[in-house]
Protein backbone atom coordinates (compact mmCIF):
# COMPACT_ATOMS: atom_id res chain seq x y z
CA UNK A 1 0.00 0.00 0.00
CA UNK A 2 1.18 3.48 -1.22
CA UNK A 3 0.56 4.90 2.30
CA UNK A 4 2.39 2.58 3.82
CA UNK A 5 5.36 2.84 1.98
CA UNK A 6 5.43 6.50 2.98
CA UNK A 7 4.97 6.23 6.59
CA UNK A 8 7.36 4.02 7.42
CA UNK A 9 7.31 4.77 11.09
CA UNK A 10 3.72 3.46 11.42
CA UNK A 11 5.57 0.18 11.43
CA UNK A 12 8.56 1.23 13.56
CA UNK A 13 8.79 5.22 15.14
CA UNK A 14 12.73 5.20 14.88
CA UNK A 15 12.23 5.01 11.18
CA UNK A 16 11.88 8.61 11.14
CA UNK A 17 15.06 8.95 12.63
CA UNK A 18 16.81 6.92 9.39
CA UNK A 19 14.61 9.51 6.59
CA UNK A 20 16.92 10.64 3.98
CA UNK A 21 15.56 14.06 5.02
CA UNK A 22 15.79 14.05 8.54
CA UNK A 23 19.35 11.94 8.83
CA UNK A 24 20.68 14.70 6.23
CA UNK A 25 19.68 17.82 8.55
CA UNK A 26 20.25 16.04 11.72
CA UNK A 27 24.10 15.35 10.59
CA UNK A 28 24.85 18.79 9.75
CA UNK A 29 27.03 21.23 12.22
CA UNK A 30 25.13 23.79 12.28
CA UNK A 31 21.02 22.74 12.31
CA UNK A 32 18.07 23.84 11.63
CA UNK A 33 15.23 22.52 12.83
CA UNK A 34 11.33 22.97 12.65
CA UNK A 35 8.75 22.46 15.37
CA UNK A 36 4.82 23.03 14.97
CA UNK A 37 3.80 26.36 16.52
CA UNK A 38 -0.43 25.47 15.73
CA UNK A 39 -2.92 23.56 14.57
CA UNK A 40 -3.96 25.70 12.01
CA UNK A 41 -4.33 24.06 8.31
CA UNK A 42 -2.19 25.80 5.63
CA UNK A 43 -0.88 25.79 2.74
CA UNK A 44 3.06 26.36 2.38
CA UNK A 45 4.03 27.63 -1.17
CA UNK A 46 8.37 27.82 -2.34
CA UNK A 47 10.31 26.65 -5.13
CA UNK A 48 11.31 23.25 -5.64
CA UNK A 49 14.34 22.45 -4.02
CA UNK A 50 14.41 24.81 -1.01
CA UNK A 51 13.63 22.55 1.59
CA UNK A 52 10.13 22.09 1.92
CA UNK A 53 10.04 17.95 2.17
CA UNK A 54 12.61 18.87 4.84
CA UNK A 55 10.64 20.99 6.73
CA UNK A 56 7.81 18.77 6.43
CA UNK A 57 9.77 15.74 8.01
CA UNK A 58 11.31 17.69 10.10
CA UNK A 59 7.95 18.36 11.52
CA UNK A 60 6.91 15.01 11.73
CA UNK A 61 10.10 14.40 13.50
CA UNK A 62 9.76 16.62 16.34
CA UNK A 63 6.26 15.29 16.97
CA UNK A 64 7.30 11.48 16.98
CA UNK A 65 10.81 12.01 19.17
CA UNK A 66 9.84 15.23 20.66
CA UNK A 67 5.90 15.76 21.39
CA UNK A 68 5.57 11.51 21.79
CA UNK A 69 2.67 11.69 19.10
CA UNK A 70 0.96 8.46 17.70
CA UNK A 71 3.23 7.77 14.51
CA UNK A 72 -0.14 6.12 13.29
CA UNK A 73 -1.75 9.80 14.20
CA UNK A 74 0.89 11.34 10.88
CA UNK A 75 0.60 10.71 7.48
CA UNK A 76 3.03 12.02 5.08
CA UNK A 77 2.17 12.02 1.33
CA UNK A 78 3.99 12.93 -2.01
CA UNK A 79 1.37 13.97 -4.35
CA UNK A 80 3.47 12.95 -7.25
CA UNK A 81 2.18 9.75 -8.09
CA UNK A 82 -1.25 11.24 -7.85
CA UNK A 83 -3.65 12.39 -11.00
CA UNK A 84 -6.75 13.81 -10.10
CA UNK A 85 -7.98 15.91 -7.53
CA UNK A 86 -10.16 12.72 -6.14
CA UNK A 87 -6.94 10.81 -5.43
CA UNK A 88 -6.62 13.48 -2.79
CA UNK A 89 -9.40 13.05 -1.30
CA UNK A 90 -8.72 9.46 -1.23
CA UNK A 91 -5.71 9.81 0.45
CA UNK A 92 -7.02 11.67 3.18
CA UNK A 93 -10.25 8.88 3.31
CA UNK A 94 -7.88 5.88 3.30
CA UNK A 95 -5.58 7.33 6.11
CA UNK A 96 -8.86 8.24 8.38
CA UNK A 97 -9.50 4.52 8.07
CA UNK A 98 -6.14 3.33 8.98
CA UNK A 99 -5.81 5.40 12.11
CA UNK A 100 -7.34 5.35 15.40
CA UNK A 101 -10.79 7.41 15.51
CA UNK A 102 -10.75 9.48 18.73
CA UNK A 103 -7.00 11.04 18.54
CA UNK A 104 -6.03 14.19 16.67
CA UNK A 105 -4.12 13.75 13.33
CA UNK A 106 -1.67 15.23 11.35
CA UNK A 107 -1.57 15.18 7.61
CA UNK A 108 1.33 16.46 5.62
CA UNK A 109 0.71 16.64 1.59
CA UNK A 110 3.81 17.17 -0.20
CA UNK A 111 3.51 18.74 -4.15
CA UNK A 112 0.19 18.79 -3.75
CA UNK A 113 -0.54 21.81 -6.27
CA UNK A 114 1.09 19.94 -9.25
CA UNK A 115 -2.35 17.79 -9.00
CA UNK A 116 -4.98 19.69 -11.70
CA UNK A 117 -8.27 21.29 -9.35
CA UNK A 118 -6.08 20.58 -6.01
CA UNK A 119 -8.26 23.64 -4.64
CA UNK A 120 -11.43 21.47 -4.79
CA UNK A 121 -10.27 19.04 -3.13
CA UNK A 122 -9.00 20.71 -0.68
CA UNK A 123 -12.05 22.39 -0.37
CA UNK A 124 -14.25 19.30 0.14
CA UNK A 125 -12.26 18.27 2.81
CA UNK A 126 -12.27 21.52 4.83
CA UNK A 127 -15.96 21.47 4.42
CA UNK A 128 -16.97 17.93 5.09
CA UNK A 129 -16.57 15.37 8.21
CA UNK A 130 -12.56 14.31 6.59
CA UNK A 131 -11.28 17.24 8.40
CA UNK A 132 -12.36 16.74 12.05
CA UNK A 133 -9.61 16.70 14.10
CA UNK A 134 -7.08 16.65 11.68
CA UNK A 135 -4.54 19.53 11.09
CA UNK A 136 -3.44 19.64 6.85
CA UNK A 137 -0.43 21.39 5.98
CA UNK A 138 0.17 20.96 1.78
CA UNK A 139 3.13 22.39 0.31
CA UNK A 140 2.76 23.70 -3.40
CA UNK A 141 5.86 25.13 -5.83
CA UNK A 142 3.60 25.95 -9.22
CA UNK A 143 3.81 29.75 -9.52
CA UNK A 144 0.15 29.74 -11.38
CA UNK A 145 -1.12 28.77 -7.76
CA UNK A 146 -0.39 32.40 -6.82
CA UNK A 147 -3.22 33.52 -8.68
CA UNK A 148 -5.56 30.60 -9.65
CA UNK A 149 -6.35 28.43 -6.61
CA UNK A 150 -5.95 29.94 -4.04
CA UNK A 151 -8.67 32.26 -4.80
CA UNK A 152 -11.34 29.39 -4.23
CA UNK A 153 -10.02 28.89 -0.74
CA UNK A 154 -11.24 32.38 0.95
CA UNK A 155 -12.76 31.52 4.67
CA UNK A 156 -12.09 27.74 4.53
CA UNK A 157 -9.71 27.62 7.86
CA UNK A 158 -6.59 27.49 5.75
CA UNK A 159 -3.93 29.98 5.61
CA UNK A 160 -1.47 30.78 2.66
CA UNK A 161 2.51 31.22 3.59
CA UNK A 162 5.41 31.33 1.43
CA UNK A 163 8.53 29.12 2.43
CA UNK A 164 10.81 32.05 2.82
CA UNK A 165 14.51 32.47 2.82
CA UNK A 166 15.80 32.92 6.31
CA UNK A 167 15.95 36.76 7.51
CA UNK A 168 19.34 38.33 7.94
CA UNK A 169 18.28 37.99 12.14
CA UNK A 170 16.98 34.21 11.71
CA UNK A 171 20.25 33.35 9.75
CA UNK A 172 22.49 34.86 12.64
CA UNK A 173 20.48 33.21 15.23
CA UNK A 174 21.19 29.80 13.40
CA UNK A 175 24.61 30.17 12.10
CA UNK A 176 26.07 33.04 14.50
CA UNK A 177 28.22 32.37 17.29
CA UNK A 178 26.82 31.64 20.84
CA UNK A 179 27.87 35.08 22.04
CA UNK A 180 26.00 36.78 19.53
CA UNK A 181 22.73 34.91 19.68
CA UNK A 182 22.59 35.34 23.36
CA UNK A 183 22.68 39.22 22.39
CA UNK A 184 20.02 39.05 20.23
CA UNK A 185 17.79 37.31 22.21
CA UNK A 186 18.05 40.07 24.75
CA UNK A 187 17.32 42.66 22.30
CA UNK A 188 13.36 43.28 21.58
CA UNK A 189 12.33 45.92 19.90
CA UNK A 190 8.66 46.07 19.02
CA UNK A 191 8.35 49.40 17.25
CA UNK A 192 10.65 50.00 14.68
CA UNK A 193 10.06 53.78 14.78
CA UNK A 194 11.93 54.09 18.25
CA UNK A 195 15.31 54.83 17.23
CA UNK A 196 16.30 55.97 20.52
CA UNK A 197 16.23 51.93 21.56
CA UNK A 198 17.62 51.03 17.73
CA UNK A 199 20.28 53.12 18.61
CA UNK A 200 21.38 51.21 21.86
CA UNK A 201 20.72 48.05 20.41
CA UNK A 202 23.09 49.18 17.48
CA UNK A 203 25.41 50.09 20.36
CA UNK A 204 24.83 47.11 22.46
CA UNK A 205 25.80 44.82 18.84
CA UNK A 206 29.32 46.99 18.14
CA UNK A 207 31.41 44.79 19.73
CA UNK A 208 30.13 41.81 17.25
CA UNK A 209 30.51 44.22 14.44
CA UNK A 210 33.06 42.48 12.76
CA UNK A 211 31.29 38.60 12.41
CA UNK A 212 27.90 40.73 11.71
CA UNK A 213 29.47 41.97 8.56
CA UNK A 214 31.21 38.61 7.77
CA UNK A 215 27.92 37.16 7.74
CA UNK A 216 25.79 39.97 6.16
CA UNK A 217 28.62 39.03 3.22
CA UNK A 218 27.69 35.73 2.88
CA UNK A 219 24.25 36.06 3.82
CA UNK A 220 23.90 38.37 0.34
CA UNK A 221 25.43 35.72 -1.31
CA UNK A 222 23.07 32.77 0.01
CA UNK A 223 19.85 34.76 0.02
CA UNK A 224 18.69 33.21 3.13
CA UNK A 225 17.83 29.90 1.86
CA UNK A 226 19.30 26.66 3.69
CA UNK A 227 20.05 25.10 0.40
CA UNK A 228 22.32 27.58 -0.61
CA UNK A 229 23.85 28.23 2.60
CA UNK A 230 24.76 24.49 3.29
CA UNK A 231 26.49 24.46 -0.13
CA UNK A 232 28.21 27.71 0.60
CA UNK A 233 29.49 26.35 3.47
CA UNK A 234 30.40 23.06 2.44
CA UNK A 235 31.61 23.71 -0.79
CA UNK A 236 32.37 27.36 -0.91
CA UNK A 237 30.79 28.15 -4.10
CA UNK A 238 27.10 27.65 -5.29
CA UNK A 239 25.74 24.87 -8.07
CA UNK A 240 24.06 26.08 -11.06
CA UNK A 241 21.50 23.90 -10.23
CA UNK A 242 20.91 26.13 -7.40
CA UNK A 243 20.65 28.93 -9.59
CA UNK A 244 18.68 27.59 -11.89
CA UNK A 245 16.44 27.30 -9.68
CA UNK A 246 15.76 30.52 -7.63
CA UNK A 247 15.67 31.81 -11.19
CA UNK A 248 13.20 29.77 -12.93
CA UNK A 249 10.67 30.25 -9.68
CA UNK A 250 11.03 33.88 -9.40
CA UNK A 251 10.50 34.43 -13.28
CA UNK A 252 7.43 32.17 -12.98
CA UNK A 253 6.11 33.85 -9.95
CA UNK A 254 6.80 37.75 -11.88
CA UNK A 255 5.37 36.54 -15.21
CA UNK A 256 2.37 34.81 -13.28
CA UNK A 257 1.84 38.58 -11.51
CA UNK A 258 2.66 40.34 -15.12
CA UNK A 259 -0.43 37.84 -16.69
CA UNK A 260 -2.80 39.26 -13.95
CA UNK A 261 -2.10 42.32 -14.08
CA UNK A 262 -2.60 42.77 -18.06
CA UNK A 263 -5.83 40.76 -17.30
CA UNK A 264 -7.17 43.68 -14.86
CA UNK A 265 -6.31 46.00 -17.30
CA UNK A 266 -8.07 44.35 -19.83
CA UNK A 267 -11.16 43.77 -18.19
CA UNK A 268 -11.04 47.95 -17.22
CA UNK A 269 -10.46 49.10 -20.70
CA UNK A 270 -13.83 46.83 -21.29
CA UNK A 271 -15.59 48.47 -18.61
CA UNK A 272 -14.60 52.24 -19.45
CA UNK A 273 -15.37 51.12 -23.53
CA UNK A 274 -18.85 49.62 -23.26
Amino acid sequence: MELAIQNPWWKNKSEIKTDEKVSEALQKKIKVVYKLKNKQNRIVLGPRQVGKTSMLKLLIYDLIVNNHVNPLDICYFSCEPLVTKNDIIEVVKEFGKLSSQNSFKYIFLDEVTQIPGWELAIKFILETKLSERKMIIATGSNALLLKKGVERLPGRNISIELFLPLSFREFLMNFGSKQLKQKLKELKISNISDLPKINKSALSLSMFSDEIESKFNFYLKAGGYLKAIYELLEKGKLSEETYETYISWILAVSYTHLRAHETSLHLVCRLLLE
